[in-house]
C-alpha cells in the first residue's frame, strides 16, 4: 500500500507520536508511507528517518496528490480533513480516506462533517459514540498504543527521597485543569512529598513554583525517552502519576506511565475509563469531592501489597491492549478493508486526471506560490 499522513505541524505532540509509530510500523511491513505538513520544517525532524516527508512550503499538496499515485489518505484528525478538502476536491483525488478523532467532538467545535471520509476512527469508546452521534455513521474505536522497548519498569541510579507526584500536560491547556494539582500539592505534607511537572511549558510556568513552593520541579521532557524516565523515577520513589482532566479522550501519559511501572489516579472522564480499570489496574475519582478522592487513593497506595497488585495489573492490561504492535495491525486490517471504496463528492475516479488538468493545475499552483515568494 501506498499512505500518506496529512497533519498541520511536524512537532513530537501525542498526535504526531502515534502518527511516527505508525508510520515506522507499517513501513516495516513494507507499505510506502508519506507524511505532509502544512507548517515549515522544525529545527529537528522525528520523522526523518521513519519515512518520506513533504512540507507544503517544497510541494503544495495539489501537486503532491496530482503527481503521486495514494491508495489511501489518513487524516489525524476531522479539523485538517475539513481544511484539507479543498485540496482533494481540487486534485480529484481517487484515494480512499480515513479520518481519525484524537479528541473529544466538543473540543473540536464540530457540528457537522460533510462530506464524509471513507472511514473514521476513534481512540475510545466514549469519542466514538460522540463523533456517531454528529456523523450518523459507524466509528470504529482503535485505541492508541506504545512501544514496550521504551516504555517499560526499570531500575532508578538515584530514587527521590521525597515520594513524587508527577503531573504531564501543556500548562496552559485548561482542559487539564492545573487547578487541581494545586489542591492535591497544598494538601500534601511538604515534607514528603515533592510536585514534579513534565511536559510544554508556557511563559507564565514559573508562577506555579510560587504555588507550590520549593517543593515543584518544572521539567520540559517531550521525547518518549525523557518521559519513559520521568515516570521511572515517580515509581522509584513510591510516587504515582496524577492527572487532574476535565476532558480527555484517551490518555497517552496513563498508559506510558502503568506501562513504566508507575500507578496512575486519574478522574472517571472521557476515554479514562476505557484505559483503566478502577481498583484493578489503576485508580479513579469524580471531580465532587475529587480533592478528598484523590488524597484517600494516596493512602491506599501507601499499602505495598496493594500497589505492587496495581502495578501488576496495570501493566498486563497495557501489554496486551495499548502496545504499538496491537495499534499498527488495527489500522493495516482498516486500510486493506477500506483501500478501493468509493468516496462521495471528491472522488474516485477509474483513473487518475488527465495529462492536460495535470499540468494546468500544477503549472497554476507553482506560479502562484513563485509571485507570492515562495519556492
Amino acid at each position: 500500500m501506498n499512505l500518506l499522513y496529512l497533519w498541520p505541524n511536524n512537532t513530537l505532540g501525542g498526535v504526531q507520536t502515534i502518527m511516527r509509530d505508525c508510520a515506522a510500523g507499517l513501513t516495516a511491513r513494507g507499505h510506502e508511507v508519506t507524511v505532509f505538513f502544512y507548517d515549515d520544517p522544525p529545527s529537528v525532524d522525528p520523522f526523518a528517518d521513519v519515512c518520506g516527508v513533504v512540507y507544503q512550503r517544497d510541494r503544495h499538496l495539489v501537486v503532491l496528490l496530482l503527481e503521486e499515485h495514494f491508495d489511501l489518505i489518513h487524516i489525524h484528525s476531522p479539523l485538517v480533513y475539513r481544511q484539507s478538502l479543498r485540496h482533494l476536491q481540487r486534485s480529484r483525488s481517487s484515494a480512499s480516506v480515513v479520518v481519525s478523532w484524537h479528541a473529544e467532538v466538543a473540543n473540536l467545535g464540530l457540528d457537522a462533517l460533510d462530506p464524509l471520509p471513507t472511514a473514521m476512527t476513534a481512540v475510545s469508546g466514549p469519542v466514538a459514540a460522540q463523533a456517531e452521534a454528529l456523523t450518523g455513521t459507524r466509528v470504529r474505536v482503535i485505541p492508541n498504543g506504545l512501544d514496550p522497548s521504551i516504555f517499560h519498569p526499570g531500575e532508578c541510579d538515584q530514587p527521590p527521597s521525597n515520594r513524587v507526584l508527577g503531573w504531564v500536560g501543556r500548562h496552559n491547556d485548561h482542559h487539564k485543569f492545573m487547578g487541581g494539582l494545586v489542591a492535591v500539592a497544598q494538601a500534601l505534607p511538604e515534607a514528603d512529598w515533592d510536585i514534579w511537572l513534565a511536559g510544554t511549558p508556557h511563559p507564565w510556568s514559573g508562577d506555579i513554583a510560587k504555588w507550590l513552593k520549593h517543593r515543584a520541579q518544572l521539567q520540559h521532557l517531550q521525547s518518549p525517552r525523557e518521559m519513559a524516565a520521568f515516570y521511572r523515577r515517580a515509581a522509584a520513589s513510591g510516587g504515582c502519576l496524577l492527572s487532574t482532566s476535565h476532558t480527555e479522550s484517551f490518555g497517552m501519559c496513563l498508559i506510558e506511565a502503568m506501562a513504566c511501572g508507575c500507578p496512575v489516579i486519574a478522574p472517571r472522564v472521557g476515554g479514562i475509563p476505557d484505559v483503566i480499570e478502577d481498583g484493578v489496574s489503576g485508580l479513579l475519582y469524580t471531580h465532587d469531592n475529587g480533592l478528598q478522592q484523590v488524597l484517600a487513593h494516596l493512602k491506599r497506595l501507601e499499602d505495598r501489597d496493594f500497589r505492587q497488585q496495581l502495578i501488576d495489573n496495570a501493566l498486563q492490561r497495557v501489554r496486551t491492549h495499548f502496545t504499538v504492535e496491537r495499534m499498527v495491525d488495527e489500522y493495516e486490517k482498516l486500510y486493506i478493508e477500506v483501500i478501493g471504496q468509493r468516496t462521495t463528492d471528491y472522488g474516485p475516479r477509474t483513473r487518475r486526471p488527465g495529462w492536460l488538468y495535470r499540468t494546468a493545475v500544477t503549472t497554476g499552483i507553482r506560479m502562484g506560490r513563485r509571485w507570492r515568494g515562495r519556492p
